[in-house]
C-alpha cells in the first residue's frame, strides 16, 4: 500500500483520515489486499497506521509512487506486486481480483468505457524493476508516463468500479466516500433470500439477556410506472408480480378506463441506473388512448404506509357515476365471509417468514380463491389482485369479494369502486374516510373478522344474507 506523507489538500496524512465506523482509509485498503495477497507492506512514513503492518522506507524520499515502487521490487523480492494507494478506499477485494496477471516486464490495470487507463491499482511482473529504475534514474517521475511504455494489458471496468476506484484528494471527495461506505455496510447487512424477503442483523433483547441474531423482514423497494416514457408513478412496493401492480395502479386510479386501454405493460430494460434495474415498469398506451393530465395533479410519490384522504380525492372518487350496480357478491353468508381471512392466510408464505408483509385476495362466486398478493403496501397487494383480474379477462371483477389482511382505508375503498368491487371483507377496522366513500358509492365493508365474529359497514343492504344464523 502506497501511504505518503502529510497531504496539503486535506492538511494531515490521508492513511489516516476515518471512513466510517471508526475505520481509517489506510484499514479499508489494508483489508482489500489482506484478501488476495500472501504478503502486505506499507511504502511511506504515513502516521496513524499500525505498527503490525511492515513499512518500507523509500529508497529515493519524495520522489513519487514510482519510487515507491522501486523500493517495494527491489527491497521485497516476489512472483508478483499489487500496488494500491491509500486514498482509495473503497476499493475491495472482489474488484482487486479480477486484475490478471500482467504480461513480461508489463503492467495490468483497469480502464474506463472512455479507453482511459486507470494506473492504481496496478499489477506489476517483477521484471519490470528494471524500466522503473532506469525511468527514475533520468529524471522522470509521471507513473502515466512509464505506464505508456510498458507492455499492458487492461480489463473494462463497470459503474460499480468507477466508484470503487475513486481518490481521495478534496474534503468533499472524503465526504462523498463515506456517504458510499456508509450505504454499502447497510446493503451487506442486508441479505435478500427472494423477492419477497430479506435477512438483516437483530439484537433482541428482553428482561434477561441481549442475543444478536439473524431475522426475516419484508423486501421494500422503489418501482418506476411510467406509461410511454413519462414517470407516472414511484410506487414502494414488496418486488414480484410487478407487472400487475403496474396495471393496477392504472386502472384503479383512473388513468386508463379499461385494461384494453393498454397495449402492453412490461418491464423496462433499457435503464442507465443500477438502482433502477428490475424498478422500472412501462405500460404503453393503445392506439388512440391519451392520458388526461388533470388526472396526473393527485399524484405521484405512493408510500407502502398507504393512504390519501380529503373532500377532493372524495368527489374524483364519485365522479364517475353512480353507486355500483347488485352484484352476486350480494348473497355471500356471514358464515362464508368470516372464513375468507384465514383461508388466505394459508397463501401469505411471505407473511409467516417475515411478519411484514400485507395481503390482498379476490374471492369468486361460490367461495373460490382466485388470487393471493403479498407486499409491503397493502394498497399495492390490491393493485396486485385488481391487475391480476384485469390481466386474466376478469375486468371488472364484479362478482367477488376483495378480501385485506389489515384495515381498510380510503384508498382501498376508492380501488375497489373503480373495480367495479361491491364487497370488501378485512380482519381490522375501517376509517371514517373509508365507510364515507363505501356509503356514497354502495360498498359494503365487512370488517373486524374475527372467528366467527364481523361488522359490517357502509351499504349494509349489499349483504341482506347476512344474518346471526348465517
Amino acid at each position: 500500500m502506497l501511504a505518503g506523507g502529510r497531504s496539503r489538500r486535506m492538511g494531515r496524512d490521508k492513511a489516516g483520515l476515518e471512513i466510517g465506523e471508526g475505520r481509517t482509509m489506510a484499514d479499508s485498503v489494508l483489508e482489500a489486499l489482506r484478501g488476495v495477497c500472501d504478503d502486505v507492506v506499507l511504502l511511506g512514513d504515513a502516521a496513524g497506521i499500525g505498527d503490525d503492518i511492515p513499512r518500507l522506507d523509500d529508497l529515493r524520499p519524495g520522489q513519487g509512487p514510482l519510487a515507491g515502487i522501486e523500493t517495494l521490487m527491489r527491497q521485497r523480492r516476489a512472483d508478483g506486486y499489487l500496488v494500491v494507494p491509500c486514498d482509495m478506499p473503497l476499493v475491495d477485494a472482489d474488484l482487486l481480483g479480477r486484475l490478471p496477471t500482467p504480461p513480461a516486464a508489463g503492467v495490468s490495470v483497469f480502464h474506463h468505457a472512455s479507453g482511459d487507463t486507470e494506473p492504481f491499482p496496478m499489477r506489476i511482473d517483477p521484471s519490470a524493476v528494471d524500466t522503473v529504475t532506469s525511468w527514475l534514474d533520468t529524471g522522470r517521475r509521471n507513473v502515466r508516463g512509464w505506464l505508456a511504455e510498458r507492455p499492458t494489458k487492461s480489463i473494462a471496468i463497470d459503474d460499480e468500479g468507477n466508484e470503487q476506484l475513486a481518490n481521495i484528494n478534496r474534503p468533499g471527495e472524503l465526504e462523498t466516500a463515506r456517504r458510499t461506505a456508509r450505504r454499502r455496510r447497510h446493503q451487506l447487512a442486508v441479505r435478500h433470500e427472494d423477492d419477497k424477503s430479506a435477512v438483516v442483523p437483530v439484537l433482541a433483547a428482553n428482561e434477561n439477556s441481549t442475543v444478536q441474531r439473524d431475522d426475516h423482514v419484508a423486501a421494500e423497494e422503489p418501482l418506476q410506472i411510467q406509461v410511454g416514457s413519462l414517470p407516472i408513478a414511484v410506487v414502494m412496493r414488496t418486488p414480484g408480480d410487478d407487472v400487475e401492480l403496474a396495471t393496477g395502479f392504472l386502472l384503479t386510479e383512473r388513468l386508463v378506463v379499461r385494461p384494453s386501454d393498454l397495449a402492453n405493460v412490461r418491464p423496462c430494460t433499457e435503464t442507465t441506473e443500477p438502482l433502477s434495474e428490475g424498478n422500472v415498469i412501462r405500460a404503453r398506451l393503445a392506439d388512440g388512448v391519451k392520458l388526461d393530465a388533470a388526472k396526473l395533479q393527485r399524484n405521484f410519490y405512493v408510500s407502502s404506509s398507504c393512504g390519501i384522504c380529503g373532500k377532493a380525492s372524495i368527489e374524483a372518487a364519485m365522479a364517475h357515476g353512480d353507486p355500483l350496480a347488485p352484484s352476486e357478491a350480494a348473497y355471500w353468508s356471514r358464515a362464508e365471509l368470516v372464513e375468507l381471512p384465514g383461508r388466505m392466510r394459508d397463501h401469505q408464505a411471505g407473511f409467516v417468514r417475515t411478519g411484514g408483509l400485507h395481503a390482498a385476495g379476490l374471492f369468486g362466486p361460490g367461495g373460490d380463491l382466485l388470487v393471493v398478493r403479498e407486499d409491503v403496501g397493502r394498497h399495492n397487494a390490491v393493485d396486485k389482485v385488481l391487475g391480476w383480474a384485469a390481466r386474466s379477462g376478469l375486468w371488472p371483477p364484479r362478482e367477488v369479494v376483495l378480501a385485506v389482511s389489515g384495515r381498510v382505508s380510503f384508498e382501498i375503498v376508492q380501488k375497489a369502486v373503480a373495480a367495479n368491487v361491491t364487497v370488501i371483507c378485512a380482519v381490522s377496522a375501517p376509517t371514517s374516510l373509508a365507510v364515507q366513500l363505501a356509503t356514497e358509492a354502495g360498498v359494503a365493508i365487512v370488517g373486524f373478522v374475527r372467528g366467527k365474529r364481523c361488522n359490517v359497514y357502509g351499504d349494509r343492504s349489499r349483504l341482506p344474507a347476512l344474518s346471526a344464523s348465517g
